[in-house]
């Protein structure tokens, strides 16, 4: 599909060109195969439906032009060695469904700075996890977390920041215009909920529930 290996389900997602610089993978993969995008130095925009939920060892290896990336809300693991020397990824958001990130899984990340992890448990982690990453590296976890990250052995070496809200806000986006309002506006409108957690100088909406 669009020059993309998927298995005879297409539920798996087997390998991509080297040379393409954005990919959008399809509802439906569950699986990022192991060395999937090995070495796609090209690639800069990476949309990833919820339907992923594990990425496998050594997925996005030298993957070297991203700055971020957006997981699937259904993600649970990220394997060994998956994002080693993405040198040019800075931050990312883990969603609450992560429960395991293997090792090495983001060695060399010499410029990840934040990661925002939406999960009270801290998620079962390597020593190496996160071995030569940038020095300035934080971990922001839901309010009131901090000490079970601290407590837990291999997280407790990190620098970990509370986030500052958490909570729920309502959305409207109007049938005429297409634009998005704050709750309150009178217009008529689909309504979406959004749950958004509020980090220092940033915000993030994830889990959109249609209400009709």
């Amino acid at each position: 599909i669009d020059g993309v290996l998927y298995d005879k389900s297409v539920s798996e997602l087997i390998a991509c060109p080297r040379l393409k610089d954005e990919i959008t993978i399809p509802d439906g993969i569950q699986t990022i195969s192991p060395f999937a995008f090995y070495s796609c130095q090209n690639l800069r925009v990476i949309n990833m439906p919820n339907s992923i939920t594990m990425l496998g060892e050594a997925g996005f290896w030298g993957c070297n032009s991203f700055t971020d990336i957006n997981f699937s809300d259904n993600i649970t693991f990220i394997d060994d060695n998956a994002f080693w020397e993405c040198t040019s990824l800075t931050s990312m958001l883990l969603p609450k469904s992560i429960a395991g990130i293997g090792d090495n899984a983001f060695t060399g990340c010499t410029n990840l700075t934040k990661i925002y992890i939406n999960r009270e448990e801290p998620p079962f982690i390597e020593k190496r996890t996160f071995y030569r990453t940038n020095g300035e590296l934080v971990i922001y976890v839901p309010k009131g977390c901090k000490e079970r990250y601290k407590n837990s052995e291999t997280w407790r070496t990190l620098n970990i920041i509370e986030m500052e809200i958490q909570g729920k806000v309502k959305a409207l986006l109007s049938e005429q215009t297409g634009t998005s309002a704050r709750t309150g506006n009178s217009w008529k409108s689909q309504e979406f909920v959004l749950d958004y957690f509020w980090w220092p100088n940033q915000v993030f909406a994830s889990q959109m529930v249609l209400k009709m």
